[in-house]
């Protein structure tokens, strides 16, 4: 019954959602035509220069605004004490890897633009975290106020559509950010700003979900970490920052060697595993491919998950990606020799992974794979083969 009501209030979530971006596009639609309109009664005739005006001013308008958002979200943060862990503006990319920032160049889809940081390691109050999650708007705001003076004191018709055209994007990226809705489970500033001003659970959810990051980037393992009592109401709606917990305490779990609550928070990720988009489906995957290998040793259920993942895991040399391959490689294909170059890729990659606590297990689960492959080589006599200077192999294929 729980489920059934829970699945209505999603379906009606969604309803809204769907109804409030159909009701904007439709009154920025009439905008821009109405700015069509008053450029033909200048005595412009035929508006293709209008068109070209718009269609250049929709995209340029979007990437600056959701970098200037991104950027606010930096600033505010900063203020506040945040530690930066990677920043992204279109294929230009800051990631924080081993004690340093590094730049790298990445392919960027749309107007890709992203901000992570970690809240400082001292207990805030939570309203205090206020600033860093209205930083985005409270900057998107402010630049309405030159686009404004602009659209006052120019003269050209040109420059009037390309800033009215402005005015509004940034109005409707400014509307679907700040008023509270969730868009594939996850919640937009909108949401968690009310949530810290009403004290909700959401909001102390994400406060702990921050907290355990910060925990993690300072080099406490998941075994040590401080965890409020899990409880399976938070899933009754199930959001990204509650899915998020919930690996935590599977992590705390699985470090921990407690068997008897890891399987507990597995069946809660297949649980809702249909119910997560595609991005939060893949960590799930990730760790459902690694349990059905090493602790339930259930090949046809290692092989449903790591098939969904199988793509993205070829292309992922983080040691937790590494220690899922290594662990597919050992109880699945009977590839010792594998199983050891993804360990040992693994192990390479144990001081680039930003989440030092989480990399000190991930190595740990990386040496009990080694020691096993190990195990298995000697019983069949002869010692293992080296594997240090093989080839790259790519992953399995069925």
């Amino acid at each position: 019954m729980r489920g059934r009501r829970s699945e209505k209030e999603r379906n009606k979530a969604r309803r809204r959602q769907i109804f409030f971006r159909l009701s904007l596009f439709l009154v920025i639609g009439a905008s821009v035509g109405r700015l069509i309109v008053y450029w033909v009664e200048l005595g412009n005739g035929f508006p293709i220069s209008a068109l070209l005006v718009i269609l250049l001013s929709i995209p340029l308008t979007l990437f600056v605004q959701i970098n200037l958002h991104e950027l606010g979200h930096l600033l505010f943060g900063r203020l506040l004490g945040y530690q930066l862990m990677y920043f992204q503006i279109g294929p230009f990319s800051w990631q924080y890897q081993a004690g340093r920032m590094r730049f790298s160049l990445k392919a960027s889809h749309g107007y890709v633009g992203a901000c992570g940081m970690l809240p400082p390691p001292s207990e805030l109050p939570m309203r205090h975290h206020l600033g860093y999650f209205a930083g985005g708007l409270l900057v998107n705001a402010l630049t309405l106020i030159p686009i404004t003076w602009l659209l006052l004191i120019t003269d050209q018709s040109q420059v009037f559509i390309a800033g009215s055209v402005a005015a509004l994007v940034t109005l409707a990226l400014i509307l679907m950010n700040g008023i509270p809705q969730f868009s594939a489970l996850q919640p937009n500033d909108g949401q968690i700003i009310v949530s810290v001003l009403r004290e909700s659970p959401l909001a102390a959810d994400i406060l702990e979900a921050y907290h355990t990051s910060s925990a993690l980037a300072a080099g406490i393992r998941p075994r040590d970490l401080k965890l409020s009592k899990w409880s399976h109401d938070r899933l009754k709606q199930p959001t990204a920052i509650a899915i998020q917990l919930l690996m935590v305490h599977y992590f705390r779990a699985l470090d921990a060697g407690c068997h008897e609550a890891l399987n507990a928070y597995v069946r809660q990720m297949k649980k809702y595993l249909p119910h997560c988009p595609t991005l939060l489906q893949i960590p799930l995957h990730y760790e459902l491919t690694y349990y059905h290998c090493m602790i339930e040793r259930d090949d046809p259920q290692a092989r449903h998950h790591f098939e969904r993942v199988q793509s993205v895991l070829a292309d992922d040399f983080d040691i937790n990606g590494r220690r899922v391959l290594s662990a597919y490689a050992l109880v699945v294909l009977g590839d010792d020799a594998r199983a050891r170059k993804y360990a040992q890729q693994g192990i390479n990659a144990f001081d680039s992974f930003p989440l030092r606590g989480q990399a000190k297990m991930e190595r740990s689960l990386i040496k009990d794979i080694i020691g096993q492959s190990q195990a298995a080589s000697a019983s069949v006599g002869g010692p293992p083969p080296d594997v240090s200077d093989q080839d790259d192999q790519p992953p399995y294929t069925p």
